[in-house]
């Protein structure tokens, strides 16, 4: 059980790892014990023994405290060998013997692993205890491991997914991005949060459904709901939920969302959410602990029941056993088609899990379920007509001996119906249903409604009178027997796409926004058109030639934050981006998108937005107030109003002190650095030298940004190390702000590619996705960084993680050895998240002699055997696939395939942008590119992903070939 990698107790030990890290070690024994006997409820009956529970929490507990003694610079791979010098014996004190190669493996694979909790869901619902009441979150994980079955996407091929927030968590955090990745034949998908963002909690209203879109190559591929995020409801089952975070006198700070089930724990209590308020408790201890909304939240102790109209919820706590089996629904949505929380409904019967804690998930069958429309009280044996079910149901799976085990609620469409939206081009809407039960009577808008005859095709016309709204009502009446009435909506029909505010409203008349007010806009189009979202980047009042992105329906403007910062960042601090939404030859209103609309100033010893002030929210503005010397410094004010000095909230340091604001109204573009004056001796925290900070007060723009190139192309070398630490402190404290964009030392990484490179090495596993998206801050490319840095940043790296490794008592050769599987899986990890960039990685890894150990790990691309051959491929695909459309760029390599003359001459500006790109990598053109060249280049990566994907590392081993 041990060698298999996918095994049980692997599987156990990774999770609980990270469990007793989020509760933290010095956790009370009964919440140690707890999430410890949760965990071993995937193991055989044999091994969820008292004996075997405390053992595996000890070794966890001896293992977390021997993994904080390791030094935060000693790679993964080098952890074990790091103990093996440094803590000598330190295996012989673990509670577990590890005498088989197999134990080996397995105490290796925990103690290279992180601690960060990687779950089997990327997110869960939590209430935390804010002074006196209870707030709705979200928490993301940073990783997690999905199985294939759980995400339903049918095609084995699908190697890489992106997950992006749709409806309401585009709202609450735009900009946030999911990766996955599978190896061919694996069962589980391996996700990582992946955005700059580094929150990983949101407040989310519970009766707002949690749901990403998944996208693979570009392409939409279905939409997944974490288990437990969907929308609750007045009509819901009661929600069971458990402490996770306890404050040092033992309050429970935080609960975590179990679900809908029979639970059985082992702690002391359980606290039980009751919808709508009503409930009675069957020998069952309670208190109420407050409400959320119409909602009662309940703690529970004992064994007894909940009872509701809607059903009733067996509780058992101070247990013998742990069971937190929950049940979960997966088919296919109906297209666009939402209820009034905005979730979706389902095609047909879906298929149901029994979803264990440790993620494996179980098939149900027909005979241990039962079912019924909401609204009715009797359950039925089995599932409902495929057929006839519409509306909400409720299910419960059942176990051997018919008791129920755990519930679900679904909103369902008959497998055959249809529900469509027309515009009839006379300022008539006309709504189209089909295979819908007869006797159902469906209203459109409050202008018409119509009963489904018995054939089950109905037709109604109205009036727009909705015209502003971006979604059009509807109001269901299932036939008599059914489930009860509600109350849905569906895209606004047509040939135009919209843009739509967070108040449903269509963009009407052309708007002004900055990069901060984003947040709740979304795009709306046709289902059966192709939409684009057109760009066109001004910036040195110089129009540039737009670029055009394919959108579907219900995108959401957050979603694409980071390429609209990448935009901004090639055209500079005072660019703009101008959007409109295509649909063939019509067009929606304009969105004008700067960094700030509004500007922050000091006067009289305040922070005032001067004729703006009363343009501020009656709660004040939110501030980051960044050290510009010492990072580590940097605080947080979360209130301060227009007039106010900020300083005395500050700690005692006389900065420079950059300030940066945001309201619901959006960003404020920062005044210049100020100085406090600070009475006493100050604070001391690392810093930057004065070499490095001298950089700054140079009077002119362009000065800074080259005065601070030369200060980070000095960072690479070993006398600049000490300034390199602080400036990654910088980078990661405001990764999760706009703030880079706005610091010259950052912009000017563009002149400093070989840094920007090593920052990628060196960055820890948490950081690397906000890393990669420093391009978005500053005028470079990962695409087009120049293989000589990447070269010089390889040896860099090798060579000071060798120094590291060789002072900490590991011997040259495992030293050598640890420092190069270090760099090998960061650089497996870069080509998985920009497949693009593989051509110069190999290259750089073949030029560093770092090739051979690559290679086992990552394979290379297939490209590179026959580059010529690839690229004449990918060329003729390509033009099939857009059917040879003119391209708007006119990109020309001079290093193409003969092939492509034969070529129609306007599709060559796709074919040959992965070309132009290596030869700026090669540096045959200069690098950085032109604003020209660096748009055409984004809008072709964009545009077709898997074209440039497949065909950059090609063109990089045709052109070195053809150089060489």
């Amino acid at each position: 059980m041990l060698a298999d990698q996918e095994g049980s107790t692997r599987r156990l030990v990774r999770g609980l790892l990270g469990d007793i890290h989020k509760v933290g070690q010095g956790a009370p024994e009964q919440v140690l014990n707890a999430v410890t006997a949760q965990r071993i409820q995937s193991l055989p009956m044999g091994f969820r023994t008292e004996e075997f529970k405390t053992l595996l929490r000890d070794f966890c507990l001896v293992l977390l405290a021997r993994k904080a003694e390791i030094p935060t610079t000693i790679p993964p791979e080098a952890r074990q060998s790091w103990l093996d010098a440094n803590r000598p014996g330190w295996k012989d004190a673990l509670p577990l013997r590890i005498e088989s190669a197999a134990a080996e493996s397995l105490l290796h694979e925990a103690v290279r692993s992180e601690n960060s909790l990687g779950r089997d869901t990327i997110a869960s619902r939590h209430l935390v205890r804010v002074e006196d009441r209870w707030v709705p979150k979200l928490r993301i994980a940073h990783t997690a491991e999905l199985p294939d079955w759980m995400l339903g996407l049918g095609d084995p091929r699908i190697r890489s997914l992106r997950f992006l927030p749709d409806t309401d968590l585009a709202q609450q955090a735009p900009g946030l991005v999911l990766s996955a990745y599978k190896e061919p034949g694996d069962k589980v998908w391996e996700v990582h949060r992946d955005s700059a963002g580094r929150r990983a909690e949101f407040t989310m209203p519970l009766d707002a459904p949690v749901s990403f879109r998944l996208m693979a190559e570009g392409q939409l591929k279905g939409t997944h709901v974490p288990p437990g995020c969907d929308a609750l409801s007045d009509d819901d089952m009661p929600t069971v939920w458990s402490a996770e975070d306890l404050s040092p006198n033992g309050t429970v700070q935080s609960l975590r969302k179990l679900g809908s089930s029979a639970q059985k724990t082992k702690a002391p209590n359980l606290w039980v959410l009751v919808q709508g308020g009503a409930a009675k408790f069957e020998d069952l201890e309670t208190v109420e602990e407050g409400r959320i909304g119409p909602a009662k939240l309940w703690r529970v102790t004992g064994k007894g029941v909940v009872i509701t109209p809607a059903g009733r919820l067996p509780i058992i706590t101070g247990a013998e056993e742990e069971a937190t089996d929950s049940l979960l629904a997966s088919g296919v949505h109906v297209p666009g088609l939402r209820d009034t929380s905005r979730s979706e409904f389902m095609q047909g019967i879906p298929v149901f899990h029994a979803l264990t804690a440790d993620g494996t998930g179980r098939r149900l069958t027909r005979a241990q379920m039962r079912w019924r429309p909401l609204g009715q009280k009797i359950w039925k044996n089995g599932l409902p007509a495929p057929t006839t079910c519409l509306g909400t149901h409720q299910f419960c799976w059942k176990d051997e001996g018919g008791a129920a085990r755990a519930f679900a609620t679904v909103r369902l469409l008959p497998e055959n119906a249809q529900v469509a939206l027309a515009d009839c081009g006379d300022g008539f809407l006309e709504c189209r249903v089909s295979g819908l039960p007869a006797g159902t009577v469906v209203s459109l808008g409050s202008e018409v409604s119509g009963v489904v005859p018995t054939h089950g095709t109905l037709t109604l016309r109205m009036g727009d009178a909705a015209s502003a709204m971006g979604r059009i009502p509807l109001h269901i009446r299932p036939a008599e027997g059914g489930a009860r009435a509600f109350d849905a909506t569906l895209p606004r029909p047509g040939d135009r796409g919209y843009f739509i505010d967070a108040e449903d409203h269509i963009l009407q008349e052309d708007i002004e926004l900055d990069l901060g007010s984003l947040r709740g806009w979304r795009i709306v189009a046709p289902t059966d058109r192709n939409a684009e979202l057109r760009i066109r980047l001004q910036g040195d009042h110089t129009p540039r030639q737009p670029i055009l992105l394919g959108v579907t329906n219900e995108t959401s403007l957050g979603t694409l934050l980071p390429r609209l910062r990448g935009l901004m960042a090639i055209g500079g601090p005072d660019s703009e981006l101008r959007m409109r939404v295509l649909i063939g030859a019509s067009q929606s209103q304009r969105i004008k998108l700067r960094r700030h609309l509004r500007n922050g100033d000091w006067a009289d010893g305040g922070f005032t937005l001067g004729p703006d002030n009363g343009n501020v929210d009656p709660g004040g503005l939110e501030i980051e107030a960044a050290n510009l010397s010492a990072p580590s410094l940097s605080a947080r004010i979360s209130a301060l109003q227009p007039g106010e000095d900020p300083m005395p909230l500050l700690p005692e340091h006389p900065g420079p002190w950059m300030f940066f604001a945001r309201d619901a109204g959006g960003l404020v573009r920062p005044p210049r650095p100020i100085q406090k004056t600070v009475a006493e001796a100050p604070v001391t925290a690392p810093h930057f030298s004065e070499e490095f900070l001298s950089c700054g007060q140079h009077p002119r723009r362009n000065d800074r940004l080259a005065a601070f190139g030369r200060a980070l192309r000095r960072l690479i070398e070993p006398h600049g190390m000490g300034d390199l630490g602080v400036f990654e402190q910088q980078l990661d404290d405001l990764g999760d702000t706009e703030a880079l964009s706005s610091l010259d030392s950052v912009v000017a990484l563009s002149h400093a590619p070989d840094l920007a490179a090593l920052l990628l090495l060196r960055a820890a596993p948490d950081t690397l996705g906000a890393r990669l998206e420093l391009e978005t801050v500053s005028p470079f490319s990962w695409t087009t960084l120049p293989l000589s840095a990447w070269r010089h940043a390889l040896q860099t790296h090798a060579s000071s993680l060798f120094m590291q490794l060789s002072a900490s008592g590991l011997p040259e050769s495992d030293a050598k050895s640890f420092s190069q599987q270090a760099i090998v899986h960061r650089l497996r990890q870069l080509v998985d998240r920009r497949p693009e960039i593989s051509g110069q990685l190999f290259s750089a890894a073949m030029d560093t002699d770092l090739l051979p150990a690559l290679v086992k790990v990552c394979p290379p691309p297939l490209a590179l055997n026959n580059p010529e051959k690839t690229l004449a491929d990918c060329a003729q695909s390509a033009i099939k696939k857009h059917e040879a459309a003119r391209q708007p760029f006119p990109l020309r390599s001079s290093h193409a395939p003969a092939l492509f003359k034969t070529f129609f001459d306007g599709f060559r500006g796709l074919l040959d942008a992965p070309l132009i790109a290596a030869e700026h990598v090669l540096e045959l053109l200069p690098t950085p590119p032109d604003t020209e060249t660096a748009i055409a280049l984004l809008y072709y990566r964009l545009h077709d992903p898997d074209y440039f994907e497949t065909a950059m590392p090609a063109a990089i081993a045709l052109i070195r070939s053809k150089t060489k």
